[in-house]
C-alpha cells in the first residue's frame, strides 16, 4: 500500500530510522551507512555533490546516481537494515529528488528481512516524494537503484519515521 501525499513530511517527534539519509557523512566516495553495490568510473557511479548539482558536481551533502547508457545497472545502495519497525503501524517515507538532468530512478525499494521486495516507488521528477506504508515485518532494508535508462539524478533526505498513532 503506497499513498502519495503532497502535504509534507510528518512523523515529527519520532526518531529517524534511516542511517545518514541526509548524505552528510561520507568515507572515501561512499555515503556512510550505505553499501555501494559496484561502480565503474565514467559508466556507473555514485558520488557526493551539492544541492542542485548533477554528475561531476563538487559540492557536499547530496547523493548523485550516474549511468551513461540505458540498461546499465547503476551502482546501487543498500541502507543498513532497519530492525525497529512495529508490525501493523504506519510509517512515513520521504525522499527529495534534488536534480534530474536526464533519466530517472527505477525506484526506492523496500525489502523485508529475506530480501523479498514489498514496496516500490518510482522517482522521475524533481520534487519531494512522500508516502506511507503499513509495516508487515519488523526488519526492512532500503535499496535505491536505476537500471532501465541513462541517468544523472541527485537525491537527498531519505527518511523513514513512525507516524502518530
Amino acid at each position: 500500500m503506497i499513498n502519495i501525499s503532497g502535504s509534507g513530511i510528518s512523523g515529527k517527534g519520532y526518531p529517524e530510522l534511516v542511517v545518514n539519509g541526509m548524505f552528510s557523512a561520507w568515507t572515501d566516495d561512499d555515503p556512510d551507512g550505505w553499501t555501494d553495490e559496484g561502480e565503474e568510473p565514467g559508466v556507473k557511479e555514485i558520488s557526493e555533490v551539492g544541492d542542485g548539482e548533477g554528475y561531476g558536481g563538487s559540492g557536499k551533502g547530496c547523493c548523485n546516481f550516474y549511468s551513461n547508457a540505458p540498461d546499465v545497472t547503476i551502482a546501487m545502495l543498500n541502507a543498513v537494515s532497519i530492525t525497529t519497525l512495529i508490525v501493523g503501524r504506519t510509517y512515513r517515507v520521504s525522499v527529495r529528488v534534488v536534480r534530474m538532468v536526464n533519466g530517472g530512478l527505477d525506484g526506492l525499494y523496500f525489502y523485508e528481512y529475506n530480501h523479498t521486495q514489498w514496496e516500490t516507488k518510482i522517482l522521475a521528477l524533481e520534487k519531494i516524494y512522500t508516502w506511507t506504508f503499513v509495516a508487515t515485518h519488523t526488519d526492512m532494508r532500503i535499496r535505491i537503484r536505476n537500471k532501465t535508462v541513462a541517468a544523472n539524478v541527485t537525491i537527498d533526505n531519505v527518511s523513514v519515521k513512525l507516524e502518530a498513532a
